[in-house]
Parts: structure tokens; sequence; C-alpha cells
């Protein structure tokens, strides 16, 4: 039976595999998003993804890139249900730093 961790490695394949194909000249270009270039919706993605790690218990902090996401939520998968944290950090996210920026 899958349960949410493996519908989300599932994902996180699939978005390891887009993200890694995005290259330096394509960060500022814009998206079908009118407002948004390739830089802001990868790091709107991270946010939210580093958000729904650490609500279920996933040692990501702010500004982590998808590698380090990534490996917390293995590592969160690893940990009995019982030992994880039971609420979020209310921190906001920092800017990260991109290829180019």
């Amino acid at each position: 039976m899958s349960g949410p961790l493996d519908i989300w490695r599932q994902a996180a394949a699939k978005w390891s595999e887009v993200y890694g194909q995005v290259t330096e000249s394509q960060w500022e270009r814009p998206t079908l998003c009118d407002e948004w270039t390739v830089r802001q919706l990868v790091d709107h993605t991270l946010s939210w993804q580093a958000e729904g790690g650490r609500l279920i218990g996933a040692d990501i902090a702010p500004g982590d890139n998808w590698d380090r996401i990534r490996a917390a939520f293995d590592a969160c998968s690893r940990i009995p249900r019982s030992s994880q944290a039971a609420s979020p950090s209310s921190q906001g996210f920092r800017s990260r730093t991109w290829p180019g920026s």
C-alpha cells in the first residue's frame, strides 16, 4: 500500500529530473504564470516542499536547497512516527542563492 511519503518520493523523483534540466540561461525566463520567472517558481516550490517536510518532522531549515530537502524527507521516513515533531516551525523562508544570481 502506498502512503503519503511513497507518493511524495514518486513526485520528488520527477521534480529532480525536471529541476536538473534547468540551464543557466533559463533561470530568468518567464513561465506560464505571467508574473513569475523560472527562478521564482522554483523558489516558491522549494519553500512549500520545505514547509511540508517540517510539518512531518523533517529536519529542514528555511532556505535549504532541493538536495537537502529531499535528504531530510528520506531521513524522516526512517524515523518511527511517534518520534516525529508534532508542530511546524513558525520561521519564515529566506531567499536562496541560485545559479547566476
